[in-house]
C-alpha cells in the first residue's frame, strides 16, 4: 500500500465535451452513506488502466462521499501506474494460473493467501457502519479469489468483462455478480445499430449465454462502449501534442506499442524494418517520427531493450521517442498520425477514444483469439487494419510492409481512417459503468 489516499490524482478528470452530463440521464445519484469501491484486477495495465477510470467517473459525482482500494498484482506495471494516481492500493499475492506441476502449486498457495487477504480487507471494513462496500471485479487471476470471498460475505459485486471472450476468473464470477457490463465489440450490422447511434439513457443489455458463460438467474450483460482513463485521452490537437512530446509539429508520427507490458515480436518486427531501411529500402520514411513504447527490458541475455531500439532508430536516421512505459498516452495518443500495436482490450478502447488509425497484430498465443475479436468494431468501422502476428520477423515484415506502404504514402487513406473512427462514437464506458454502479436500487 502506498498512500491512503482514495481520491484521484485528477480530482475533476478532462471528459470530452460529446459526453452525456449526469444531468442528461435523470437526477444525481445519491448514496445513502459512504461507499467504498473495491476494484480487484491487474497485473496488466489493461485491468489498472479501467479501474481508474470507474473510479475519476464516479468521484466525478459522489466526491468524498466515495472512497476506493484498489485490488493489484504483486508487479513493477501495478505500483508504476498506481503510486501516481495517489490512490490507495493493496498488491494481491495472488499468482496467475500456470499448466507446469510448479506453477499450480504457486497458483494455489497464492490463491490461499489472496483468500485470506480479501477476508481480512472485507472484515475491517465491515466494522465500520457507516460505510457501504461495493466490489468492481475487472477480471484476471487477481479478481478471482477476492470476488470470491465478497459474494460469500454477501458484498455487491459488479463485473466488468473488458475482452470479447471471457477469462476464467470471469466465467468464475459471472454466475453470482449483481451486476455485469461488457464491452460491446462485435462488428455492427448497419449503422444504426452501433452504439454511438444508441441513446445514453437506453440499455443495451444481451443474455449471459451469448458469451458461454451459462445461466445467471436471468442476469444479463449491460453493453457498453469502451472504458478510458482520462490521462489517456488526447490533452489537445496534433500540433500541441507533438510540441509537448519536444517533437516537431509539422512531421507525421507513427506510435508503436506492445501495451504495458511490452511486446517482443512487435519490438524485433520494428528492429527489422529499420534493417529493411538501412539496406536502401525505406520502409519508414525519415521524415516520420516514431513513439515507441516497447516494455520493460527483458531478462533474457540478447533480447532487444528500449536502449537497443533508440540505437536502430538512430543508425536509420529516424528520430524516434523510445520508452519502456509512458504516463503521457493521452499526448502519445494525440501526436500519433498512426499507430501498430497489440489489440488489447485497453490499446483499441484508447485507439477509438483518440480516434486514432491504427495497424493491430494481436497477441498470436491466446487459444481463443480474444484480441483479434476486440479490435472488430474499429476494422469493421474503416478506422484499423487487423494484421496475423506469425510471431517471426520475416512472415510480420511481409505482412505489414504492403499496408504500411500503402498508408504512409497516402495521407489521405489515414485521413479518411481517422474520420471514421470519430464515427465510432464516445468512449464513455467509465461513466455507464458509474450509472450501473450508482443505480438507485443498489442503494
Amino acid at each position: 500500500m502506498i498512500s491512503p489516499v482514495s481520491e484521484p490524482a485528477h480530482a475533476h478528470p478532462h471528459r470530452p465535451s460529446t459526453l452525456p452530463t449526469p444531468g442528461a440521464r435523470g437526477s444525481m445519484p445519491t448514496a445513502p452513506r459512504r461507499t467504498t469501491f473495491v476494484f480487484a484486477g491487474g497485473g496488466t495495465g489493461g485491468h489498472i488502466y479501467p479501474a481508474l477510470a470507474i473510479w475519476e467517473a464516479l468521484w466525478a459525482r459522489l466526491g468524498r462521499a466515495a472512497g476506493a482500494l484498489f485490488v493489484c498484482a504483486d508487479r513493477p506495471v501495478d505500483r508504476a501506474v498506481l503510486g501516481p494516481a495517489a490512490v490507495r492500493f493493496e498488491p494481491s499475492p495472488a499468482r496467475p494460473l500456470r499448466r507446469s506441476p510448479l506453477g499450480l502449486w504457486r497458483f494455489a498457495r497464492g490463491f490461499q493467501a489472496a483468500t485470506s487477504q480479501a477476508r481480512r480487507l472485507l472484515d475491517a471494513m465491515a466494522k465500520n457502519s457507516d460505510q457501504r462496500v461495493e466490489v468492481v471485479s475487472l477480471g484476471g487471476f487477481v479478481a478471482g479469489p477476492f470476488a470470491r470471498v465478497a459474494l460469500r460475505r454477501g458484498v455487491p459485486l459488479t463485473l466488468i468483462n473488458l475482452d470479447a471472450f471471457p477469462g476464467r476468473a470471469t466465467v468464475m464470477i459471472a454466475q453470482h455478480a449483481a451486476s455485469l457490463a461488457k464491452r460491446d465489440a462485435s462488428p455492427p450490422t448497419n449503422p444504426a445499430s452501433t452504439p454511438a447511434s444508441t441513446p445514453a439513457s437506453t440499455p443495451r443489455c444481451t443474455p449471459l449465454s451469448v458469451y458461454d458463460i451459462g445461466a445467471a438467474g436471468g442476469l444479463r450483460w449491460n453493453l457498453i462502449p469502451p472504458i478510458v482513463r482520462a490521462s489517456a485521452l488526447p490533452p489537445g490537437d496534433l500540433a500541441h501534442c507533438r510540441q509537448a512530446l519536444g517533437l516537431d509539429p509539422g512531421r507525421h508520427v507513427l506510435m508503436v506499442t506492445g501495451g504495458s507490458l511490452g511486446a517482443a515480436s512487435i519490438n524485433r518486427l520494428m528492429i527489422d524494418l529499420l534493417r529493411g531501411a538501412r539496406g536502401g529500402r525505406s520502409v519508414l520514411p525519415t521524415s516520420w517520427q516514431v513513439l515507441h513504447q516497447c516494455g520493460p527490458d527483458p531478462a533474457e541475455p540478447n533480447a532487444l531493450t528500449a536502449e537497443a531500439l533508440r540505437t536502430a532508430y538512430a543508425h536509420a536516421g529516424i528520430t524516434a521517442v523510445v520508452e519502456p512505459f509512458t504516463a503521457r498516452m493521452g499526448a502519445w495518443w494525440g501526436a500519433a498520425s498512426l499507430a501498430i500495436g497489440r489489440a488489447g482490450a485497453g490499446t483499441v478502447a484508447e485507439a477509438w477514444a483518440s480516434a486514432t488509425p491504427a495497424v493491430f497484430l494481436p497477441y498470436p498465443f491466446h487459444k481463443d483469439h480474444h484480441q483479434a475479436r476486440n479490435a472488430e468494431r474499429l476494422a469493421a468501422a474503416g478506422s484499423a487494419v487487423v494484421l496475423t502476428d506469425h510471431a517471426l520477423p520475416e512472415p510480420n515484415r511481409a505482412s505489414i510492409l504492403p499496408v504500411l506502404d500503402r498508408l504512409i504514402n497516402d495521407p489521405a487513406q489515414i485521413q479518411r481512417m481517422r474520420d471514421a473512427g470519430h464515427s465510432l462514437g464516445p468512449a464513455d464506458g467509465a461513466q455507464r459503468v458509474a450509472d450501473l454502479l450508482l443505480a438507485p436500487q443498489r442503494a
